[in-house]
């Protein structure tokens, strides 16, 4: 695949976005993709694109990456944190209600680690409550429900094309939708606020467009996206396989449900939760990285202490208080939560490295808690 006419990038995007775009949306099913420069620009775009703006309320899952709520900060909006589901990790439907407000217009299911959401309940609670529903399929590109890949289920679609997920430019963003005047919104946004003519200035907008050498990649990587989640739940298999003969706890994917691994998340027992950053250093002691969970978004010190002008703008922001307890199983969660690598690019023997470090590290763990060394440097 070549750059044949010299252009690395244009406003508005150019041949090999758009043909990204096009292969896309056709991979998904879906009507319209419009290729931006990351998926934190494109959760900025979309946000944007569907209204969301001063003195909303947009409900997220407290365990996720933070650009879930800090895109909705960037309108001004204010993000409201609902619990997740002990065994998948991601949000729990069952606890959006009790968040809705008069003020609320949308709510953000992320597919964190590649594991779907129940996305018919969310959809069905959404649509009780006339609101919209953003899905974030940063990290589970090609995952399914019953056959129906996330992405599909929601009003709009967010992707992030960065280094280490299935299907990565570098970095890039997508966002997908069935509805025309969305796409639009999101291409004007992306481009500076524009519409089609050079002054044509519409509204504030920011520099958001992906430059072919990135949509060089992302076809690449399109391409091959089934391959790529074959491969990692084949890697994934060998975690299941050896660490689930301990009593280390694994995530169950739901009936009728694909994971797509982005990574293969794990838990501590709840009586060595305390010890989770020791066994953290001493894993990569090992040479082999196994990563904290997210923190529990409103246990941030910033975002606790309300530190950005959306919280000022309006009597709702100001009137919203985080506080510990809020979402239990999500601060449980992410106490104890770890999850070791997938790939790209990694192999079995390295899989098998990170297992035996993990169970090195794990039995001798149980055998001194709570009575472990200092780590080096402590």
């Amino acid at each position: 695949m070549l750059i044949d006419d010299r252009i690395l990038s244009m406003f508005y995007g150019w041949k090999l976005s758009h043909q990204l775009e096009d292969e896309f949306a056709a991979f998904y099913g879906m009507k319209y993709a419009v290729a931006v420069s990351s998926g934190t620009a494109a959760l900025h775009c979309a946000y944007s694109a569907i209204g969301i703006g001063a003195g909303d309320e947009v409900i997220v899952p407290a365990n996720s990456f933070i650009t879930a709520a800090t895109a909705a900060l960037q309108l001004n909006a204010i993000p409201v944190f609902a619990d997740i589901n002990p065994t998948t990790v991601v949000l729990d439907p069952h606890d959006i209600e009790r968040h809705i407000t008069p003020r609320t217009k949308a709510v953000v299911a992320v597919h964190l680690y590649g594991n779907p959401v129940d996305m018919e309940a969310v959809c069905e609670v959404a649509r009780r409550h006339n609101l919209l529903v953003v899905e974030d399929c940063a990290q589970a590109h090609g995952a399914t429900i019953k056959g129906r890949k996330v992405g599909t289920f929601g009003d709009v679609a967010v992707y992030s094309l960065c280094c280490r997920k299935h299907m990565n430019a570098g970095e890039g963003g997508m966002v997908m939708t069935n509805n025309a005047e969305w796409a639009q919104a999101v291409r004007r946004f992306a481009n500076k606020g524009k519409g089609t003519a050079w002054w044509d200035y519409r509204h504030i907008g920011y520099s958001y467009t992906m430059t072919e050498l990135q949509a060089v990649f992302g076809l690449a990587t399109l391409r091959r996206l089934p391959e790529a989640i074959a491969r990692r739940r084949q890697l994934a298999d060998i975690y299941w396989n050896r660490l689930g003969r301990t009593d280390l706890e694994l995530l169950k994917e739901p009936e009728g449900y694909t994971f797509i691994y982005f990574k293969f998340p794990f838990k501590l027992p709840r009586s060595l939760e305390s010890a989770v950053p020791w066994f953290e250093a001493a894993v990569s002691a090992e040479n082999v990285v196994v990563e904290r969970s997210y923190p529990c978004l409103y246990q941030v010190p910033w975002i606790r202490r309300k530190e950005y002008s959306a919280w000022q703008l309006t009597e709702n922001g100001r009137d919203i208080v985080y506080r510990d307890g809020d979402c239990p199983v999500a601060e449980d969660t992410c106490g104890r939560l770890l999850a070791a690598c997938t790939g790209p690019g990694i192999d079995e023997p390295e899989i098998h490295q990170t297992v035996d470090a993990i169970l090195k590290v794990y039995d001798f763990v149980k055998a001194r808690w709570p009575d472990l060394p200092p780590l080096p440097g402590q």
